[in-house]
């Protein structure tokens, strides 16, 4: 008896690239607002099945606008793709996740580490963005551009959802950006 066997290829690149468009920001190449709010919420499951922490950073440039004002939008963007640029120098681990929130904010997801350790690194990223030399003559607080930051680490993560995590990280922020150049941890 005889017995045929057929082969179907599928090409998937266009697919794979058309899907890796819709997560990713055009100008900093991070993961866009779309997507964080997904790994948000799988991240926050994975770290509550495992009872592991989790923590979220949001940044933000500080003065900003001011910047744009000064130099220009395209000054702007390259100051935008640079410390996005810094963001990846200084997050090497595989469930390090960065994003682009918009405008001038970024969020950083980090499992299984704590608070000790994401100081350290959030310290190392404040250290390499002023080491890009961006000149920022409108700001307040530097000669260089900076970034304010604002954390929230959960450790006991059972009972938390992704909106009182994201909302704590901002609060975070908010009093960062009382004092700008500065990261609030909570």
């Amino acid at each position: 008896q005889n017995q045929g066997y057929t082969n179907i290829l599928q090409d998937i690149t266009d697919k794979k690239r058309i899907e890796a468009l819709s997560i990713t920001d055009k100008l900093t190449s991070l993961f866009n607002r779309r997507h964080f709010d997904n790994v948000l919420d799988l991240q926050l499951k994975h770290a509550q099945r495992a009872n592991t922490p989790i923590a979220l950073c949001i940044l933000d440039i500080d003065f900003f606008k001011n910047y744009n004002d000064c130099y220009g939008h395209q000054a702007g963007d390259h100051a935008l793709t640079e410390v996005a640029r810094a963001l990846k120098q200084n997050l090497k681990r595989t469930n390090d996740f960065i994003f682009r929130l918009g405008g001038e904010e970024f969020g950083i997801i980090f499992s299984n580490m704590n608070a000790d350790q994401i100081n350290d690194i959030l310290h190392q990223i404040q250290r390499s963005i002023i080491a890009l030399a961006i000149r920022h003559e409108r700001s307040r607080v530097h000669n260089y551009l900076t970034v304010s930051m604002g954390c929230r680490v959960c450790v006991h993560v059972r009972d938390i959802q992704s909106d009182t995590l994201y909302l704590a990280a901002d609060n975070a922020l908010y009093q960062a950006k009382k004092a700008r150049n500065s990261i609030v941890v909570v």
